[in-house]
Order: C-alpha cells, then structure tokens, then sequence
C-alpha cells in the first residue's frame, strides 16, 4: 500500500522531550506525533486531516476532483504532490508548539479529500440524481470492503449520509448523524464479515462514494471543468 509521509518540526520545540506516537491513536492507518503532550488525540489527527484537505483541495480542486473520481486506482506520485509542505503548515497551525510527523496512507488522504470537496461543492446536490449512477468501480485492496460499504451507505440511506456530510467532525450533530445512519451502515455490512470501523472510517467512505456518485451523475463542477 502506498504510504505517504509528512513532517515538519518547530524551532521553537529544541527542548522539549519528543514522545513515541500515543497509543490510543485512532485505527486509521495513521502514525502520528503532533504535539509532545497528548489532550485529545481523536480530536487533534481528525482536525488536523480536515485542515490539511481544505488547504490542498482550495489550491488545486480539479487535480483533487480527478484524484477522488479515479479512487478505483492506486493513487500516482502526482495524487501525493497534492499535499504540499505549505498545506501541513497550515494543517497544524493552531496545534501547540513541539514535534509535528504525520504520517498517512491513500485511503485516508482520499476519504480527508473527499469530506472537503463534499463541503465545496456538493452540499446543494440532487439526491434522487445520485441514485442514477451505475455501480462504481472500486479499488482492489485490504481495504475494498470499506469503500463498498459506504457507496451502499450512500444508495440505502442518501439523505442520512448526506446529513452526516453536512456536521462538523467531533460535534453533538455528527454523533446524531451517526445514530440515524446506524441501520443502513447495519445493513451494509459484508455477508459472512462484521467490519469494525471508526467514526472517521464512515465518514470517509461515505463522503468518497458520495463524490464519486455525484461525478458520474455531472454534479461536480470541479469533475465538468477538468474534462473540458
């Protein structure tokens, strides 16, 4: 699986006592190090994934777009100079001082960039349109089964993943969102397997297959522009 990694450290945290990655971190793939005092660490990765999108999804939408639309495939070099060094500073910007290492794989770059475009461009999409995308190609990895779920998640319950798409992370909204969703994220389950993901795991399924639902159905003006 492609891995990509980020790292940036502040000047200002010459003496401060580096720690290893806490291990409560959220299963996402990710190794991370943000802060050299852990608060809340669900919390600061899943902001810190969402700043980053916003930064590198405002400096290119069409590449972003184009990069979420083929997610069947494996992501290229040109996906991964998405993310720029300038985009992790601004990502981490409000974190406090000390040792900043992100490291992530494609699939959670995907499902960050996809929350995003989601936010720019789709919160006003036609959900009955949507349902008339043919089935998507979905990539063949360890993780194929997620990306499943959550265009099932989509097609079963559209106006509750839409819903969900539309909260702030980590809030009371998104945790209500989550709880009406329950018995279309129950009935997508895979026969004969019992997925275990996290909130952010859903999240970003859903927000990637919604995208990519509303690129096949012509919704996406950043999907129309790159074509032209």
């Amino acid at each position: 699986m492609l891995l990509v990694g980020f790292a940036l450290l502040s000047a200002a945290s010459a003496g401060a006592d580096p720690i290893p990655p806490a291990a409560n971190a959220p299963d996402l793939g990710i190794s991370s190090r943000i802060r050299p005092r852990w608060i809340d660490v669900h919390y600061d990765v899943r902001k810190t994934l969402a700043e980053l999108a916003k930064c590198a999804v405002f400096a290119d939408p069409e590449k972003s777009t184009e990069m979420l639309v083929h997610a069947n495939e494996p992501m290229t070099p040109d996906d991964v100079s998405l993310v720029t060094p300038d985009c992790l500073v601004f990502a981490t910007w409000g974190v406090d001082e000390g040792p900043v290492e992100l490291q992530t794989n494609a699939t959670v770059i995907q499902f960050s960039f996809a929350d995003e475009v989601f936010r720019r461009e789709l919160t006003q999409s036609d959900l009955h349109r949507l349902l008339t995308a043919p089935p998507l190609s979905q990539p063949q990895s360890d993780k194929a089964a997620y990306y499943r779920v959550g265009e099932c998640i989509v097609r079963a319950a559209p106006e509750r993943a839409k819903g969900l798409l539309l909260t702030k992370v980590e809030t009371d909204a998104e945790a209500e969102a989550f709880v009406r969703l329950l018995p279309a994220i129950s009935s997508c389950q895979p026969d004969g397997a019992t997925l275990t993901p996290n909130k952010a795991d859903i999240r970003g399924t859903v927000a990637l297959n919604y995208v990519r639902l509303a690129a096949a159905t012509d919704q996406l003006p950043s999907a129309r522009a790159k074509s032209k």
